[in-house]
């Protein structure tokens, strides 16, 4: 897997398999069906062969060389019936 993070805060972004093409450019980071506008090179790393974390979103994780639970993680509500 390869994971796209923030530089700064090291909150992992997104996922993305092992031959997924994502390239990381001034302006957005582009992979496969996807524009992130807000991913460019000066505040994201691309990071490859990394083992995907139980229960993976968006913010839930740092990662610094391994998968670190974000502090600033808060889970969502149940939603109610």
């Amino acid at each position: 897997m390869k994971v796209l993070i923030d530089k700064n805060t090291r909150e992992a972004k997104y996922l993305f398999e092992d031959d997924a093409l994502v390239e990381i450019y001034d302006h957005a980071t582009l992979a496969p069906d996807l524009m992130i506008s807000f991913m460019t090179k000066k505040n994201s790393l691309l990071i490859e062969n990394v083992v995907e974390p139980e229960g993976f979103e968006i913010n839930r994780y740092l990662f610094t060389n391994k998968w670190e639970e974000n502090p600033k993680w808060l889970e969502a509500p149940p939603e109610a019936s």
